[in-house]
């Protein structure tokens, strides 16, 4: 089976939201407990002929957050199958209609806000988080002087730890 590069993002635990959300600067006005997530990700998402899964789809309380990890740039055939995933999550797995937060964080685009507009009257909106803006030289340095010192990593830590491997160098 191949991997992407961003397949670990698929197996992050609850206890590493907060500060997986705390590195992409996403301000919730919630304290996320990790007892109040529910991992979706295992569901697929049916997009004929083939079976698709968003690399990490949570819930917190009332509120679905679908992030899709990229190491390549999000162009229109990207924007128009990440507005299939949330139609057709939203239409087989949303029944209690809560609402859906999709956002893509990449390697390759600056922080901003992406638009695919089908026509003039219906278009999908989500924010790219960009990793770019983050100091990958000291995150690894100070990775590489904790496995030196045989340090514990903090949770952060290990999120950044999993980020190194997406990065551009």
């Amino acid at each position: 089976m191949v991997q992407n590069k961003d397949a670990s993002f698929k197996f992050i635990s609850k206890d590493h939201l907060k500060e997986l959300f705390d590195i992409l600067d996403f301000h919730l006005d919630f304290d996320i407990d990790p007892l109040d997530v529910e991992v979706l990700s295992t569901e697929v998402v049916v997009i004929e002929p083939s079976l698709v899964r968003p690399d990490y789809i949570i819930r917190i309380k009332n509120i679905i957050f679908m992030m899709e990890f990229e190491s390549s740039h999000v162009g229109l055939k990207k924007k128009k199958l990440f507005k299939l995933y949330i139609a057709a999550y939203d239409y087989k797995n949303n029944d209690k209609n809560d609402s859906i937060i999709f956002f893509v964080v990449s390697t390759k685009e600056k922080s901003k806000m992406a638009e695919y507009n089908i026509n003039d009257w219906d278009s999908f909106k989500f924010p790219i988080i960009s990793l770019r803006e983050l100091d990958k030289e000291k995150i690894i340095n100070d990775i590489k002087t904790k496995m030196d010192n045989k340090d514990t990593f903090t949770n952060r830590e290990l999120i950044e730890l999993a980020l190194t491997p997406i990065y551009v160098f």
